[in-house]
């Protein structure tokens, strides 16, 4: 039965001719991960496909936009064929739940934000470089990650930003995300790899870094890696995060 139902949703997505209740399945669980925003009619189209891209490139999987095998399995459809091993979890590495409607203006601001780039700013005289001070700011930051002290984690966030695929949120949002993100994977650890500053201004800094995971609770853990791009906002001596992006890493793959 479950061959069945694996070989008839890779001919609904395929051909694109007729509705199916597999394709609804599909469209349901592009829309509940908030990347596809059509009608749930059944019905494949170009809008299905690019959802689809989406969803694999965050995944870390070959961008195709199609329902392969290995797309079908990790949106629990279909289960996994033998060379598939145990996916990595659904969710950002980073943080946790579900994200609510993406307004349009946030959704065009997290597409724009890889765009930006400018030369750095000349540093001061007698002062570390941005990239170093940014660096360690960052490494700072994981390391709080792996802890499961929520304050400590806050510390770092502005009172709102644009925060993952949720939008523009505040920190209250932002405790209940990292506290269920604790709770869902209570041990942590992250290795910054690289990272360089994409734009600077007087107030403002564009990062984006690569980092190694390895996330566990009592039954489960993976591994990978993710491309970050966070935004920074002056605040005295030191900086705020206001808007937080992330992607998986295909295995092999390196952070442009």
């Amino acid at each position: 039965m479950k061959r069945l139902l694996t070989i008839s949703l890779l001919l609904g997505c395929a051909s694109m001719a007729w509705p199916s209740e597999e394709v609804r399945q599909v469209q349901e669980e592009l829309r509940r991960r908030h990347l596809y925003y059509g009608d749930i009619d059944g019905q494949a189209s170009q809008q299905m496909a690019s959802a689809l891209r989406r969803y694999q490139e965050r995944k870390g999987f070959p961008v195709t936009g199609e329902c392969d095998a290995t797309t079908l399995h990790s949106l629990q459809l279909v289960p996994a064929p033998p060379e598939i091993a145990d996916p990595l979890p659904d969710v950002p590495v980073l943080k946790s739940d579900p994200a609510p409607e993406i307004a349009e203006a946030d959704r065009t601001y997290l597409e724009q934000i890889d765009a930006a780039e400018s030369p750095p700013e000349a540093e001061p005289v007698g002062e570390a470089p941005l990239s170093t001070r940014v660096e360690e700011f960052v490494r700072q930051y994981l390391d709080v990650c792996e802890t499961n002290v929520v304050a400590d984690e806050l510390a770092f966030y502005a009172p709102k930003m644009r925060y993952f695929d949720h939008g523009t949120v505040d920190l209250a949002f932002v405790k209940r995300d990292v506290a269920a993100y604790y709770k869902r994977w209570p041990e942590r650890t992250y290795e910054l790899l690289e990272l360089r500053v994409l734009a600077s201004g007087p107030e403002e800094v564009v990062v984006r870094f690569s980092i190694s995971f390895n996330v566990r609770n009592a039954s489960h853990s993976a591994v990978g890696r993710t491309e970050n791009t966070f935004k920074l906002r002056t605040q005295g001596s030191s900086w705020k995060f206001t808007a937080l992006r992330e992607r998986r890493l295909a295995p092999g793959a390196r952070s442009p």
